[in-house]
């Protein structure tokens, strides 16, 4: 069975942003195990973008990626 990218579970803009919360409702895996496939991910390259607001989200733009 392939593992999924947590990046695989998000969408682009902060108006879309997934939380913690919601994660683990979706993957049924605890915070901490999130936190560092987020981690994992973000090493290899992936922009995963995140904020106290909206959580977890893809970038929209370059303005985005230089906020974070």
């Amino acid at each position: 069975m392939r593992q999924y990218l947590v990046s695989d579970l998000l969408h682009e803009g902060s108006e879309n942003g997934v939380t913690l919360t919601e994660l683990v409702q979706l993957t049924g895996e605890d915070e901490r195990t999130i936190r560092r496939r987020i981690q994992t991910e973000r090493k290899a390259g992936k922009l995963i973008l995140s904020d106290c607001k909206s959580g977890y989200f893809l970038p929209t733009s370059t303005l985005d990626i230089q906020r974070f």
